[in-house]
Formats: structure tokens, sequence, C-alpha cells
């Protein structure tokens, strides 16, 4: 057992430094979102698509689960979206989805969500009418052509 704690606390020393006050889970485990198509992409939107890194708390066994890879303890997969539902109140209800709310990379609200999904934070989900149209930021009216 000791030869294993040693062995751990150098890799830890080798990651982290050799303060073990600045030593943190976050430091190590982080998240970075990159579409499957950033590796077609050109450096530059390949860029613009990827999102990260942040730390993150959790691991497999752990509220907020996220699975990692022991070679850099980047998460790999893990819940992208998170809701509470009130029943009794719907517009009470929160969600959070990682990266943003947008798919268009150019978009303020691509990645805007990122940080919030990362510090376990939520924003409403609205359903009634009033409190949709109250909130919203722009409407897009779809027509069907002729």
């Amino acid at each position: 057992m000791q030869e294993s704690l040693n062995a751990a606390l150098a890799e830890l020393r080798t990651r982290l430094g050799p303060d073990m006050n600045t030593w943190s889970w976050g430091r190590l485990h982080h998240a970075t979102f990159e579409p499957a198509v950033g590796a077609l992409a050109d450096p530059q939107l390949r860029a613009q698509i990827t999102v990260g890194p942040l730390q993150t708390p959790g691991s497999a066994s752990s509220p907020r689960a996220q699975a990692y890879r022991s070679s850099d303890f980047a998460v790999i997969s893990g819940a992208s979206v998170r809701m509470v539902m009130d029943v009794g109140a719907w517009d009470d209800s929160v969600f959070i989805n990682t990266p943003g709310q947008s798919d268009d990379p150019m978009s303020a609200h691509y990645r805007d969500l990122f940080p919030l999904w990362a510090a376990g934070a939520y924003v409403p989900l609205r359903f009634s009418r009033a409190a949709v149209e109250h909130d919203a930021e722009i409407i897009i009216q779809l027509v069907p052509g002729t």
C-alpha cells in the first residue's frame, strides 16, 4: 500500500505541482466539446466549433456523473442535458443544455450555456405562452412555401 500511495503522490506532483494546497479534481477533470465534424474542418472553423475546456466535478459514480479517460481525465461521456420539472408550476421548471441553445457556431448562443453546465447551474424552462413570449429574445416565423 505504501508503494501504491507513493506512486500516486508522485504522479499528482507531476500533474499538479508540488504544493498539495493547490491540488483540485477540477484541475485534472475537464470537459471539451468538439463535434465529430471538427476533424474535417479547417483550423479556424475547428477552433470556432470547439468549446472548452472547463473544469467539471464528478465521476462515473457521483452526482452529475461524467466518465473520463484515465490517461488525461478528460470527460468522455455524461449528461449534456439536465432538467428539473415542476409539474405544479411548469414555468418554474429549469434545465441546462451544453454547450448552448444554438447549433450555429457564429451565434452568441452556441456556447453560452457551457460555463453554467460545468458549474451545475440551470436556466429557466418556460412553458406557458405568456412566459415564453416574455423571455423571448427573437421570434422566427416559418411560413410554408406555395
